[in-house]
Order: structure tokens, then sequence, then C-alpha cells
């Protein structure tokens, strides 16, 4: 088990402890609906929504650690894939 600092408190704890934003979060939505419940909803979200909801929890799941920023040819890749995707539901990306 990975032993992480606390840098507010300068505590040790383990790395998935509950106290962790991500373990907070997953804590509160396996007490509140279940997975099951939880996956079934996220399953009917139209795409769009879906990107939207993985966006918004980022921060709770994401390291805090800085990135290595993305490459040009990632960037451009990327923006390939999106406006692949828009094409194919009929909306335009700039």
């Amino acid at each position: 088990m990975e032993i992480i600092r606390d840098e507010k408190s300068q505590v040790a704890r383990p790395r998935r402890s509950i106290r962790t934003p991500e373990g907070m979060l997953k804590n509160f939505l396996m007490r509140v609906i279940g997975p099951r419940k939880l996956k079934d909803l996220y399953q009917r979200l139209k795409p769009e929504d879906k990107a939207r909801f993985i966006v918004a929890i980022l921060p709770f799941v994401q390291s805090r650690k800085a990135a290595e920023p993305f490459s040009e040819a990632e960037i451009e890749e990327l923006h390939s894939l999106i406006k692949e995707k828009a094409n194919e539901t009929g909306k335009k990306v700039g």
C-alpha cells in the first residue's frame, strides 16, 4: 500500500484513503446510488451529457500532479476525433 503525505496537515495516510476527494466522492455515490444504478444512469445520458459529466468529475479523480502538456500532434488528433464525432451527430465544430 502506497502512503502519501497530506500537504495541508502533513499526515501520512494510504493513497486511496476515504479522506481524498476521490474516496469521498466514491463513498458518497456508493451509499446514495450504488454502482449498478450509477452505471445505468450514465448509459442513459446523451453523448454530450456524458462528456459534460466526465469533465465535471475530473477534478475529483484526476491527480493534482502537473500533467505533461499535449503535443501539437496529440491536439490535432483529438480535434479530428471530436470533429468526426460531431459530424456523425450533425453538429458543427470549429
